[in-house]
C-alpha cells in the first residue's frame, strides 16, 4: 500500500477520518479499519481505536498471560456485553496475528485528538523481542 508523504492528503484512511502522523499510526488505522468503517463520529472512532490498541497489545503476550489478562478485562465489562467484547477482542487478536505477526511494537501510550481535518493519532511504543 502506498501512502502519501503529506499526512493531510486524502488517502486510503480518509474514510476513517484519521490524520496519519506516523507509520505505526497508519498501521493501527489499517488494523482497526474493519471497526472504523462502521463509526459515524469521533467518539465511536475513539472507542474502536482503543479496543484495537488493547487487542494489539494483548496479542504480544504469551498465550497463557494473554488469556488471563483478557479474562480480567472482560470481568470489568457489563455482563450483557461480555460475549460481544470477547468476540471483538478475539477477532482483533486473530487479525493482528494474521496480518501483522512480525510487528512487535507494544503501544505504551497513545493520544487521539479531534482536529478540523479528522482524528489525529500519536503513538508511543516499545519494541518487544520475541520470547
Amino acid at each position: 500500500m502506498t501512502l502519501s508523504k503529506d499526512p493531510h492528503a486524502p488517502g486510503p484512511f480518509a474514510k476513517a477520518g484519521a490524520v496519519i502522523t506516523s507509520d505505526l499510526a497508519s498501521l493501527i488505522i489499517d488494523y482497526a479499519s474493519p471497526l472504523l468503517e462502521h463509526c459515524a463520529d469521533f467518539s465511536a472512532r475513539e472507542k474502536a481505536i482503543s479496543y484495537a490498541i488493547l487487542a494489539w497489545n494483548l496479542s504480544l503476550e504469551q498465550p497463557q498471560v494473554r488469556e488471563q489478562e483478557q479474562r480480567d478485562i472482560e470481568s470489568m465489562i457489563e455482563p450483557d456485553q461480555r460475549e460481544q467484547i470477547h468476540s471483538l477482542l478475539e477477532f482483533l487478536i486473530q487479525r493482528k496475528e494474521t496480518h501483522y505477526r512480525d510487528n512487535r511494537f507494544f503501544i505504551v501510550d497513545y493520544e487521539l485528538r479531534e482536529t478540523e481535518k479528522g482524528m489525529e493519532i500519536r503513538i508511543d511504543t516499545k519494541y518487544l523481542s520475541k520470547p
